[in-house]
C-alpha cells in the first residue's frame, strides 16, 4: 500500500495541471489573472497600451463582483479603473476588448447615460459602486490589466 501522503499528490495532481498560472506582474483574482496600475493615472488608449505591454489587455473581468471586491479591499474607497470595454466603434454598442457584448446588468443604474460624445469608455467607480459608467476616454485615471491566456 503505498504511503497516505503519496496517495494525497497523486489525487491532486489532475488539479495542479489544470489549474492557470499567472505571469508577473499579473495576479490571480477568481478566475482571472489581473494587474493593478496605480503607479500612474493614464487616459483609456494610453491604458490599452500599457496593459499590451504586459502582454495583456484592459480587463473583461468574467465575475465583476469578484473583481469589484478585490480593488475595494486594495484601493482608496474613492478610487476609479479603466476596464476594457467602450462604445468607441459604434455608439451605444458596447464591447469589450474582446468582442464579447457588455452585460446590461452590469451598467450602474441609469448608464450609459453618454452626457457628451466623449463618454464612450467603461470604468468602474469604487465609491458609488461595484458597478460600471460610461466616462470621457481622456480622462486620467488607473487601470486594470488582464493576462491574455493562450491555450
Amino acid at each position: 500500500m503505498a504511503p497516505w501522503h503519496l496517495v494525497v499528490a497523486l489525487l491532486a495532481l489532475p488539479c495542479l495541471i489544470n489549474a492557470k498560472s499567472c505571469r508577473p506582474p499579473f495576479i490571480r483574482v477568481g478566475n482571472d489573472c489581473i494587474y493593478v496600475n496605480r503607479d500612474t493615472k493614464k487616459n483609456w488608449e494610453q491604458s490599452r497600451t500599457l496593459c499590451k505591454a504586459y502582454g495583456g489587455d484592459l480587463a473583461v473581468p468574467s465575475n465583476l463582483q469578484t473583481l469589484a471586491t478585490f480593488l475595494k479591499e486594495t484601493s482608496d474607497w474613492n478610487a476609479l479603473f479603466w476596464l476594457g470595454a467602450s462604445d468607441i466603434d459604434k455608439e451605444g454598442d458596447w464591447r469589450w476588448v474582446d468582442g464579447s457584448m457588455n452585460r446590461p446588468d452590469w451598467w450602474v443604474e441609469g448608464e450609459p447615460t453618454g452626457l457628451t460624445e466623449r463618454e464612450d469608455c467603461i470604468n468602474m467607480e469604487l465609491e458609488y459602486s461595484t458597478l460600471l459608467h460610461d466616462t470621457d476616454c481622456d480622462i486620467l485615471i488607473h487601470c486594470v490589466c488582464q493576462e491574455i491566456q493562450y491555450l
